[in-house]
C-alpha cells in the first residue's frame, strides 16, 4: 500500500535526467550549497538532476561529492542534514590514509579525533577467555571525528553544485532491478517514486 502524505517523484531517463519534484509544493526543504557549506530552507519546487542520493550516511555523502566532480548535476536526499551521525567510527591508520589517496580527498586525515599507535583488544566473557585478558596488536587505529567529516563532506557539496533535501524514505527491497518496478521505498510523510520515462516500462520507487 501507498502511505498518504504528499507525493515527490524522482524520473530516471539516459540523457535527459532526474526530475525531483514535490506534487504538493512546500512540503520538506532544499538546503541548496552555499560558499559557508550551510543550507537555505527554500519551497521544494521542481529540480532537475542527472543523479540523485538517497541516504545521509557518510557513504551517501561521499557518493554524493565524488559524483559533484563530474559533468553530472547532483542530489543527495538526507532525513536530517542538520543533524549529527549516531555512530562512532574507526579504521586502521593505514586504511584510512589509504582511503583519503584513493578518493584524493587529503582532509579527510584532518578528521581524526583520536590516534592509537597500538591497538589492545579484549575477548574476555568468549570461550573462558579472562575478561581483563589484553591482545596488543602492533597496528595504528584511529577514531574519526564524525562532526568534521560531515562538515568536511558538505563544504565538497557547496563546492561542485550538490543539491541537498532534507527527506525521509527508508527502503525495503524486493528486487534488484529498479527498472522492473521491484524496489520499493515505504516512506513516513512523503513518497518517492523512481520510474523511467522516454516510453520504457520502467519501475516505482515508494
Amino acid at each position: 500500500s501507498v502511505p498518504s502524505g504528499p507525493r515527490m517523484w524522482l524520473a530516471a531517463s539516459g540523457s535527459s535526467g532526474v526530475a525531483l519534484r514535490a506534487t504538493n509544493p512546500g512540503v520538506g526543504r532544499w538546503l541548496g550549497p552555499h560558499a559557508d557549506g550551510r543550507g537555505r530552507a527554500v519551497q521544494m519546487a521542481d529540480l532537475t538532476v542527472d543523479v540523485a542520493v538517497v541516504g545521509g550516511g557518510p557513504a551517501g555523502y561521499v557518493m554524493a561529492a565524488l559524483l559533484g566532480r563530474s559533468e553530472h548535476s547532483v542530489a543527495l536526499v538526507d532525513p536530517k542534514p542538520e543533524g549529527a551521525w549516531p555512530n562512532n567510527y574507526g579504521s586502521w591508520r593505514e586504511e584510512w590514509e589509504a582511503l583519503a589517496a584513493s578518493l584524493q580527498m587529503p582532509e579527510l586525515l584532518d578528521c581524526v579525533s583520536t590516534n592509537w599507535a597500538v591497538t589492545d583488544c579484549f575477548f574476555g566473557g568468549s570461550f573462558d577467555t579472562p575478561d581483563d585478558e589484553r591482545l596488543r596488536l602492533d597496528r595504528a587505529y584511529l577514531k574519526v571525528d564524525r562532526l568534521r567529516l560531515k562538515a568536511l563532506l558538505r563544504e565538497k557539496h557547496a563546492a561542485t553544485g550538490v543539491q541537498l533535501l532534507e527527506g525521509y524514505a527508508p527502503a525495503a527491497a524486493i528486487a534488484p532491478n529498479l527498472f522492473d518496478g521491484g524496489l520499493v521505498h515505504d516512506a513516513s510523510g512523503s513518497t518517492l517514486t523512481v520510474k523511467a520515462s522516454g516510453g520504457g516500462g520502467g519501475g516505482d520507487v515508494r
